[in-house]
Formats: structure tokens, C-alpha cells, sequence
């Protein structure tokens, strides 16, 4: 059944992947010339060319590690309220 929980599951594996296969840089640079992956083509098309969209990335990579703590503390009770 697919629920909303579903997605942040797969949200929670596909950090852990991109920061295991982050180490190997075969893995990376094969990742990113696949159609695999949409985030690396789509940052480099705009990587010195668009500010706002880098300045969306930089709040991304400060928040990606705090949202991802906050994920495992979610998904162990999700009915659970987490406060801010």
C-alpha cells in the first residue's frame, strides 16, 4: 500500500545511499551521467548561472543533515508530535 510514510522511507534510503556511494568516486561520477540521477545534471546546467537556484541549494545542503536526524526521530513514531 502506498502511503505518505512511504516517501519519507525512501527519502531516509536515498540519503543514506548518496552518502555511501559519495566515498566512491566511480559510483559518483557513474550516478551522475546516469538518468538515474536528476539533481547533478540540473545543478550544473545552473551552477554559476542561476543565483537564486544555487541560493535554494545552500539552504539545502545547511538543512539536509538537521532534516535527516529529525526523519529517523519521525519515522520511529510517527504519531508521535515533534516541536520544532
Amino acid at each position: 500500500m502506498n502511503v505518505p510514510l512511504d516517501w519519507l522511507r525512501m527519502l531516509r534510503v536515498e540519503l543514506a545511499n548518496r552518502e555511501c556511494w559519495a566515498e566512491y568516486q566511480e559510483i559518483t561520477e557513474g550516478m551522475a551521467g546516469s538518468r538515474l540521477d536528476s539533481f547533478t545534471p540540473t545543478f550544473r546546467a545552473r551552477a554559476g548561472v542561476d543565483t537564486e537556484a544555487m541560493a535554494h541549494l545552500g539552504r539545502y545542503l545547511e538543512n539536509v543533515g538537521p532534516a535527516r536526524a529529525r526523519l529517523e526521530q519521525f519515522l520511529a513514531d510517527p504519531n508521535e508530535r515533534i516541536d520544532p
